[in-house]
């Protein structure tokens, strides 16, 4: 038998030992354990929120001044934290009031934060925020707008639902125009209802900087409207153009049809239309290479401009048969004829001077140096656009006589429009090279502004004398050769330019039975550069040559327009 003493002395002994392990957990809890309850205590009392940064605004000129391309609607993003929603009913009940929708599916099966709506007005909003709702919140959000629809669209290209830039300036750019999110850290008590105190931490958003781009509103809207009037007028495919200031590098216009708007982006199905072509797509160019296989024979004193040959309007270049598109033979031609009649066995005997009369690798050498080094054909230009590719030539070791012979006049050698003008432009502005920019300057958030300064990437290009044949000659092409309507067009200025016309490659090799890019590439006037324009057009219909009869009228309709909207004087 235990006697009441000794069960007295049990029952303490488990009483001591039972304070001991709370004791030992209390320890255990505040000592071990501390810093963990400590988040989470701080977690169950604060509730922090980013604070949307407003995205740079893009801004284009109108007669000197700025005009916005794209700018930012506020609205707001509406969440729910359903640890703080204590009547379900109650909530539902409000939202639908204040939206005219029901939210009871995805509050109940949400479990803590989660977005309702990514974009509601401010109507709306502060409808939501009179109500007081426990467990509701609202934060800032910006959608992108763009005021001037599909104008520039494939240059400016757009912002998706995660806030992200998508194609032209907007992805080229994004971390610039993208900004910084904000932060709030606030203090709550046990329902979750914000407590003012000085432990909230708040971080400022850095908003993005503001891009000014070199773009002319006026001369973009026009330079848009002529694309879509010729692409419907002979039922092509598409249309590109650029337009530099061939003594800066400065992009006055780049547009491409068919376009789209940005404000739609999303209801496109071809998503080819996102691309800015004028600046990414290749092609075989044709006879607009004609002018750079002039300026290699010209610049390295291989020809001179009052030279002839002889054409017997074909040429055998080992294997093969190259023959002139007119035809043509048993006559002599001055070198300017070359490019008055792009004709192709003359080119293929400039490329044979450069070897000291026939096609070796003395010739592939200098063509190749010329093309590559002094032109910088293969080089990107790093325009302010996204996906601009790699160019390639063949070098003299890895091809023959006939692939060098088929690239002197375009053929076989693909570039980029943006590209060719800017080699081109270094041709006939005296030999030196900028590098194309579409972004004029940037104003940072603190109010900083960074110019582009116009940047020389090549220098001595070509010499003053072969700057001088080439504008001659590229005069001489518009007056008497393939750009004949341009000077019917336009007879009071002088323009200099070249057609260019060549087969559309097929997907499965070799070309597209009947299918032809026409492009145009030209510059006025012709003693004084202003600007300098390529126009392209792809699978055009009803005209006799795609350069000529499709491109042609497509740079005369536009440079007629644009030298009276400079304010040119007539010559």
């Amino acid at each position: 038998m235990i006697d009441n003493q000794s069960r007295l002395q049990v029952i303490g002994l488990i009483f001591l030992a039972l304070a001991g392990v709370v004791l030992l957990r209390l320890g255990y809890l505040q000592l071990v354990r501390h810093d963990y309850f400590s988040v989470l205590a701080s977690q169950s009392h604060s509730r922090k929120f980013e604070i949307a940064p407003q995205r740079g605004r893009i801004y284009a000129y109108d007669r000197g001044e700025p005009v916005p391309l794209a700018m930012n609607r506020n609205l707001k993003t509406l969440y729910a934290d359903t640890r703080y929603i204590f009547d379900l009913d109650d909530v539902v009940s409000g939202l639908e009031a204040a939206l005219g929708r029901d939210y009871s599916e995805q509050l109940t099966a949400a479990d803590g934060y989660v977005r309702l709506e990514r974009e509601i007005t401010l109507e709306a909003a502060q409808a939501i925020e009179e109500l007081e709702i426990s467990g509701i919140g609202l934060s800032d959000n910006y959608r992108r707008v763009y005021p001037e629809g599909s104008l520039a669209s494939q240059v400016m290209g757009f912002v998706n639902t995660d806030g992200e830039g998508q194609y032209g300036i907007e992805e080229y750019l994004d971390s610039s125009l993208s900004g910084t999110p904000g932060l709030f850290d606030i203090e709550t008590d046990s329902n979750g209802v914000p407590i003012a105190t000085s432990d909230n931490i708040q971080r400022a958003p850095q908003h993005g900087s503001d891009i000014y781009l070199t773009i002319d509103r006026n001369v973009q809207a026009k330079v848009e409207s002529v694309l879509a009037e010729h692409v419907k007028a002979t039922s092509a495919r598409s249309a590109h153009a650029v337009i530099m200031d061939p003594n800066s590098g400065e992009v006055v216009a780049m547009a491409n049809y068919p376009s789209f708007d940005p404000n739609k982006y999303s209801e496109v199905e071809d998503y080819s239309r996102f691309s800015n072509v004028a600046a990414t797509g290749t092609f075989e160019p044709g006879s607009g290479f004609k002018v750079f296989t002039m300026a290699a024979g010209l610049n390295g004193g291989a020809i001179d401009e009052e030279e002839t040959f002889y054409d017997a309007g074909a040429v055998k270049v080992d294997d093969a048969v190259i023959r002139n598109t007119e035809g043509g033979g048993d006559r002599t031609k001055s070198m300017t004829d070359i490019i008055i009649e792009s004709i192709n066995t003359g080119v293929v005997y400039i490329l044979e001077r450069l070897g000291g009369g026939e096609i070796n690798t003395q010739a592939k050498t200098a063509l190749h140096s010329f093309f590559t080094g002094n032109l910088q054909l293969t080089t990107r230009t790093d325009i302010e656009q996204p996906g601009e590719p790699e160019l390639h030539m063949n070098t003299p070791e890895s091809v023959g006589a006939v692939n060098y012979a088929n690239m002197t006049f375009g053929q076989g050698i693909a570039t980029t429009m943006v590209r060719m003008t800017t080699s081109m432009a270094a041709v006939i502005n005296g030999g030196t090279m900028y590098r194309p920019h579409l972004v004029d300057y940037e104003i940072a958030p603190d109010g900083t502004v960074i110019d582009t300064e116009p940047e020389v990437v090549g220098e001595s290009v070509v010499t003053d004398s072969t700057t001088a044949s080439i504008r001659r000659m590229m005069d001489d092409s518009v007056q008497k050769g393939g750009g004949w309507a341009i000077t019917r067009l336009i007879p009071e200025h002088k323009v200099g330019g070249k057609t260019g016309t060549s087969e559309i490659p097929s997907p499965d090799g070799g070309y597209l039975d009947g299918e032809y890019i026409g492009s145009f590439i030209g510059f006025a006037p012709v003693d004084n550069p202003r600007y300098i324009m390529m126009v392209r057009i792809d699978d055009p219909h009803n005209v006799t040559y795609a350069g000529s009869g499709g491109a042609g009228p497509v740079f005369a309709d536009i440079i007629d327009w644009l030298v009276k909207y400079a304010g040119i004087p007539s010559e």
